[in-house]
């Protein structure tokens, strides 16, 4: 515990889960994605795969999980970091077990119809999961410095009067 208040981004996965059911405290940010991204429909996918995943184990801890390819669309919505392999997807061993653990791997619990995303999961895994990315606002960026200067049709560089003070110039 020490070494975790000390350095909080040090803690490992493994860790992480531990601490958030021991201490009722939400999951660690550095171990959830964009889960507020997926409608339900997706999140319940998502569940079905993680639960038909098979784990690779190194001893006791879980080193990895291989999804099938049709789970590769929504892990690129939630932003996890995962391989594409010969047909496999395998999410590596930073972000394997807490992945696991959200998305209901270790129960048999039936996600509900039309509750939000992170609550469903809250309720799969018994920890509290909250929104990582918020709101997104998004731009179109171009280059200013590349850009020519736009020229006006017709000599626009004089002063001319508008609404109720043209009654007020005397000519």
């Amino acid at each position: 515990a020490e070494k975790f208040i000390k350095d909080p981004k040090s803690v490992d996965g493994f860790s992480a889960v531990e601490l958030s059911k021991n201490l009722g405290i939400p999951l660690h940010p550095h171990h959830i994605h964009y889960y507020a991204a997926l409608n339900s429909e997706e999140a319940k996918q998502l569940v079905l795969a993680v639960r038909g995943a098979k784990k690779i184990m190194d001893g006791k801890k879980m080193s990895g999980l291989v999804l099938n390819e049709t789970a590769k669309p929504l892990l690129e919505k939630i932003g996890l970091p995962h391989k594409f392999t010969e047909g496999k997807i395998i999410v590596g061993e930073e972000f394997a077990y807490p992945f696991f653990i959200t998305f209901g791997g270790a129960t048999d619990e039936t996600p509900q119809d039309g509750m939000p995303v992170l609550e469903m999961l809250g309720k799969l895994c018994g920890i509290e999961i909250r929104d990582k990315g918020g709101t997104f606002i998004g731009a179109r960026m171009g280059r200013p410095e590349a850009a020519k200067p736009r020229e006006m049709k017709g000599n626009p560089h004089v002063l001319f009067p508008v609404g109720l003070y043209l009654s007020l110039i005397h000519i």
